[in-house]
């Protein structure tokens, strides 16, 4: 169902792009960014050069070009779907810095996935009978 579903698999990457990291700056555990490291949220560099760009600063977004978001997909099959994205942003991995678990949903992204897919599986039920 998700497989071959565009708009639908748009709305899953939107929650974890948008509405865990740019919204609130967490992951899929629904931890800050900004505690993953030792050193904390955005070096003092950083958000300068973000302010310049009149970027977000208040939290990790980890949105500077938008190359890290625009890679963002979903690998589905029948049984499961994982969201994948190139963490390779210039000499660094986004997953080495800031954790694997910047990728997936948070218990509430889940909770809104189920109401997106309840309507689809009601219609597919009707279909089959």
């Amino acid at each position: 169902m998700i497989g071959n579903n565009k708009d639908l698999q748009n709305e899953i990457l939107d929650l974890n792009k948008w509405s865990q990291l740019f919204d609130k700056g967490i992951n899929s555990d629904g931890v800050l960014l900004s505690s993953v490291r030792p050193q904390g949220g955005y070096t003092s560099f950083t958000i300068n050069i973000k302010k310049q760009k009149s970027q977000r600063t208040d939290h990790v977004t980890l949105l500077d070009s938008g190359e890290f978001y625009q890679s963002f997909k979903i690998n589905a099959s029948n049984d499961f779907f994982e969201i994948d994205a190139n963490p390779i942003k210039d000499n660094t991995n986004l997953f080495d810095e800031w954790g694997a678990d910047i990728l997936g949903l948070t218990d509430q992204s889940k909770q809104t996935l189920q109401k997106l897919l309840i309507p689809l599986l009601q219609t597919k039920l009707k279909q089959k009978l």
